[in-house]
């Protein structure tokens, strides 16, 4: 049969239209089901019925005088199948009859000006030649200095691109506004130019009415429901036969849900229900009110399985291979940070060793993340990529391969950021992400394509910053649409002309429905013709036609977000009062007419929700007693948890209680410090990291500010090599070398620390200011030391190592405590550690004193940054390791002991051996009588004693060893329960590690049974065996 000949757009629909079955589905049947109830299918199959005769009776009425007339059928764009399957029901065949949503049929009518529609790239270009530095004819912008700012290209591009959909006349209805005025002089130039090489939507508009004024056009309901469309419809077809839409809904109800999680899966779940009771998926639609809900609309309805066609809810920045160009602009060369190149090789889009690419090869991400983050030589960002060689060690390949990765690609970015001008940054990205990264995929090459076009229209000066600011608007792009199935999800506006057995009226809260208008600044009302009484109009008649769309229409809405931002308001367009007189509201007898629905759980147990996911269904199983082995796992272990289960208590291991020997090997190893003070914060942080060697991967991020380990570290450096390079070469006592040759001495070392430490990442503002801090420092630190020197101490080392060295790799003596083990018998903890600093003086007899004969004291120091001395000095008034009820500090008493047993004590012979480089320095020396060790808190206020110091004595000793013995039989018995951590607005990363909440309900169920935290405090009777199973509760705190 003949068929209308003009060119469709491939989404028309043209059907030489036949009789063929009804397309009605059977009754639901299911009681249970809260959609099961919503309406008869026989009522919908009259609705059907009536609606299926006004339309036949329109293209009836259109081809009255002739049956072969061209007839087009207008409508909104989810009701295309609905007016195609209502058509099919005529008695008699049509022909020549075609179905098109307006925006389509407009399109399709522009072929016949044989020019490519306008897009918003070539808006682009054009406004980036306008907003050249070079341009010919300068605007206000320019005149502003506004022309180079990626913000004003994007937003002009915005506009004229706007612009250029409206009519010609509206364009000009600026008002005579400044900005809109500007704007539609721009756009007006602009749209002159590109007349002859591309459409605009009006002039496609006028084509669709040419291509009306040829056949009969029929419009579907209220079909143009903003004010552009309104225009283009009145243009195309003013005197249009229009099928009036269904009277209101047979019945309403209004839902309201906890959450926008559990509103979603409810619609899911019914309209899953309705479909097994014999409903079909065209006669079902979502409408949301605001595009928030849609994520959780599609994620719901892809668990339940139900095939639906939606928006895309994607964007470009959740495409892998977009994020990787982003990433690249990102990665300065020069520094090389390591979250950057981390976060690049995360998104797999790189090349990989081996793989089928050509080009460079990357690293494998594992691989970098053990060279970067766990390697004995430190690999981060700057001049760590700049190494002359790598460590020996078992990822010495891997970070051979690493480094050479990064110094290559380093030096194609300095490339790139070398570039002339944008159009060759442009040029020099392609070549690199052809080289680098892997080919991009389907649309993958639109989003290259526009991210490099975006930086080619670009002008000024080439930087990183406006590089990242060009295409930062490119992220929230949508990426393509996905059409997988009949039940529509979208906008209010997609269910206006629907045929519907239900309609669901999602997200109906009051800034939701009718919502807001967000007024622009470059486009005048008069321009836009959307006023605010324009916008509540095409709104209020949005809600209208998707009230009359279906038999029975479900207006859902949150009573809280998501996101926790708090309580909502329903709309009160949809007010009890508004929906009964509009038609039977079955929530009636509810409060406001809103059925209150409780959790999805709630619904799913009770039967009110068929189970759509496997949770879903161990949830009913659960509430039926048929509990499944993974959910009855989970409950046990919760229910140990909070009841604080321990010592041989059934599920204490889940606790802390591991009733193993588990914890021997770490006592058999050199102990630290840090893993001392680490048990005493937390035994379960301790076990994680110390025991099972499960350590947090330390992932410091460089910012424009030195952080506080960096300073630390220059610190040290410049204390260490004062004492190495000056003061243990031959200081002097007299004030006029510290004056003159010792603080030039000191001077040159600062000058050459802060110049190594110096990173290009520190802006020079910032560098100043650390610098200033750091002089300032120096000369209150230099200050006290010359005091000191004045008053005998003489330095003997820093940075003594003791034990095994991690920073040197040489084996040195380690000190050895013997801790009681019960049954009079002990067991000894070796330690390992640096002094910062060891100084010593010579005491001589004063007249006054119980001291006839010279004596030696040693003192030991170790620098801090900060300014907690005090906290420091409180804590250790409590104790000699601290304040067991807040923070223990072992350091002072640890290393103060070591010394004191090695030089003062009697040594048994196998301490004679410690501290070599001390014993050397002290030869000849009168004998040592005292040890100090102190924290020194350099950058505490002048006028504050910044030196919380220990004088070594057998109380220190007792209570160092009452601890070490208590912790030691913690370890060896496998207790390691959580503590309490103190309550700050921070929390601890150790925490969001293993689960906040569960760590939070152990430590509250054992600190209410008296069993935390842990107590290292209380002696305890060593004439009994050492018992790995002791009775816990005796030894927690208090």
């Amino acid at each position: 049969m003949k068929r209308d000949d003009t060119t469709r757009h491939p989404f028309a629909r043209t059907f030489d239209f036949v009789p063929w079955c009804s397309i009605i589905g059977q009754p639901m049947s299911d009681p249970s089901s809260s959609v099961s109830a919503m309406t008869s299918a026989q009522s919908f199959q009259h609705r059907s019925r009536q609606y299926s005769d006004r339309l036949i009776s329109a293209v009836h009425s259109a081809k009255l005088h002739d049956p072969l007339a061209p007839v087009t059928v207008l409508c909104g764009p989810g009701a295309v199948d609905d007016v195609t399957a209502a058509l099919a029901q005529s008695d008699t065949p049509f022909v020549n009859v075609e179905v098109q949503p307006l925006n389509v049929f407009i399109h399709s009518a522009a072929a016949s000006l044989n020019r490519p529609r306008m897009q918003r790239g070539d808006v682009a270009a054009e406004v980036a030649a306008v907003l050249r530095p070079d341009a010919a004819a300068p605007t206000v912008f320019h005149d502003k200095g506004l022309n180079d700012s990626a913000a004003t290209l994007e937003g002009l591009t915005d506009a004229v691109y706007t612009l250029s959909t409206y009519p010609p006349t509206w364009r000009e209805m600026h008002a005579d506004s400044e900005l809109p005025r500007v704007v539609a002089k721009l756009a007006h130039d602009i749209l002159n130019h590109l007349q002859e090489q591309r459409y605009t939507f009006p002039e496609a508009v006028t084509a669709a009415a040419a291509a009306a004024a040829a056949r009969q056009i029929v419009v579907v309901g209220d079909i143009a429901l903003d004010p552009l469309s309104e225009w283009a419809l009145e243009q195309i077809a003013p005197d249009a036969s229009v099928v009036a839409e269904d009277g209101f809904a047979g019945e309403m109800e209004r839902r309201s849900f906890v959450a926008e999680q559990d509103e979603a899966k409810y619609v899911a779940g019914a309209v899953a229900n309705a479909i097994q009771s014999g409903a079909q998926l065209h006669e079902l639609a979502v409408g949301y009110c605001d595009e928030t809900a849609l994520p959780y609309l599609v994620r719901a309805f892809e668990e339940a399985g139900i095939s639906f066609a939606a928006p895309a809810t994607r964007v470009w920045a959740q495409n892998e291979f977009f994020r990787t160009l982003s990433l690249l602009l990102r990665v300065d060369p020069a520094e090389m940070n390591r979250r950057d190149l981390s976060a690049l090789l995360s998104t797999g889009t790189m090349n990989p060793k081996g793989g089928p690419e050509e080009g460079e090869a990357s690293p494998w991400i594992v691989h970098f993340d053990q060279v970067t983050r766990n390697s004995e030589q430190q690999f981060y960002a700057g001049e760590d990529w700049q190494t002359a060689e790598i460590a020996d060690g078992y990822l010495k390949d891997q970070a051979t391969e690493v480094v050479a990765w990064v110094n290559a690609l380093a030096e194609e970015l300095r490339g790139v950021w070398g570039s002339p001008n944008w159009r060759a940054l442009s040029n020099q990205l392609r070549r690199l992400t052809s080289k680098w990264l892997r080919a991009p995929r389907a649309e993958e090459t639109v989003y290259a394509e526009e991210f490099f076009r975006t930086l080619e229209r670009q002008h000024g000066p080439v930087s990183r910053e406006r590089a990242v600011d060009a295409v930062s608007p490119l992220f929230d792009r949508s990426q393509p649409a996905e059409s997988r199935g009949l039940v529509r999800i979208g906008p209010l506006e997609s269910l206006a002309g629907r045929n519907l057995r239900t309609a669901f009226i999602v997200g109906a809260l009051d800034d939701a429905l009718p919502g807001s208008l967000t007024p622009s600044a470059t486009i005048a009302e008069t321009q836009s013709h959307l006023t605010p009484e324009a916008f509540i109009d095409t709104r209020r008649r949005a809600l209208e036609a998707a009230l009359r769309s279906a038999e029975k229409v479900v207006i859902t809405h949150p009573r809280s977000h998501q996101d926790g931002s708090g309580r909502t308001q329903p709309s009160q367009w949809v007010s009890k009062d508004e929906l009964e007189r509009q038609g039977t509201l079955t929530t009636a007898e509810e409060k406001d007419g809103i059925a209150s629905m409780p959790p999805v759980s709630t619904l799913l147990r009770t039967g009110e929700l068929a189970p759509l996911t496997g949770a879903d269904l161990s949830l009913i199983r659960t509430a039926h007693g048929k509990v499944e082995e993974g959910v009855r796992r989970y409950r046990d272990i919760m229910s140990y948890r909070d009841a604080g289960a321990h010592g041989d208590q059934e599920g204490a291991e889940f606790n802390g209680y591991t009733h193993s020997d588990i914890g021997a090997s770490f006592l058999e190893k050199q102990i630290s410090n840090s893993a001392l003070e680490l048990f005493t914060e937390s035994p379960q942080f301790f076990f994680i990291q110390r025991v099972l060697g499960k350590y947090q991967l330390e992932d410091r991020v460089h910012t424009l500010d030195m952080d506080a380990r960096e300073r630390g570290t220059l610190y040290h450096e410049i204390f260490e090599r004062w004492t190495e390079e000056v003061l243990l070469r031959g200081a002097s006592p007299d004030p006029a070398w510290w004056d003159g040759e010792g603080r030039r001495a000191l001077d040159a070392i600062v000058t050459e620390t802060l110049e190594k430490h110096r990173s290009a990442r520190v802006n020079e503002a910032v560098w100043k200011g650390v610098q200033s801090g750091v002089w300032r420092d120096i000369d209150r630190w230099y200050a006290k030391e010359r005091e000191e020197y004045a008053e005998g101490w003489r330095p003997i080392a820093a940075e003594l190592a003791f034990g095994s060295s991690n920073r040197d790799g040489e084996e040195h003596p380690a000190p050895a405590l013997r801790v009681p083990t019960g049954a009079n018998t002990s067991t000894p903890m070796s330690f390992r550690g640096f002094i910062d600093r060891v100084d010593y003086r010579v005491v001589k007899p004063t007249l006054g004193t119980d001291d006839f004969e010279p004596y030696t004291e040693i003192r030991i120091t170790d620098y801090k940054t900060g300014k907690k001395h005090a906290d420091v000095a409180a804590a250790l008034e409590k104790s000699a390791t601290g304040d067991p009820e807040k923070k223990h500090y072992f350091q002072l008493a640890l290393y103060g002991w070591a010394v004191h047993h090695r030089f003062v004590d009697d040594p048994d012979p196998e301490a004679q051996s410690w501290f070599p480089e001390i014993a050397a320095a002290l030869r000849g020396l009168p004998p040592v009588k005292a040890v100090h060790s102190r924290y020194w808190y350099f950058q505490a206020p002048k006028d504050e004693d910044g030196q919380p110091t220990l004088t070594i004595n057998d109380k220190v000793t007792e209570t160092l060893t009452t601890n070490l013995a208590n912790i030691y039989q913690y370890v060896a018995a496998g207790i390691f329960p959580p503590r309490p951590l103190p309550r700050t607005q921070w929390t601890n990363d150790m925490e969001l590690r293993i689960g906040r909440a569960q760590y939070t309900a152990v430590t509250e169920a054992l600190s209410e049974l008296g069993l935390a935290p842990l107590s290292i405090t209380t002696p305890f009777n060593t004439d009994t065996e050492l018992n790995t199973e002791f009775d816990d509760t005796a030894h927690a705190e208090g």
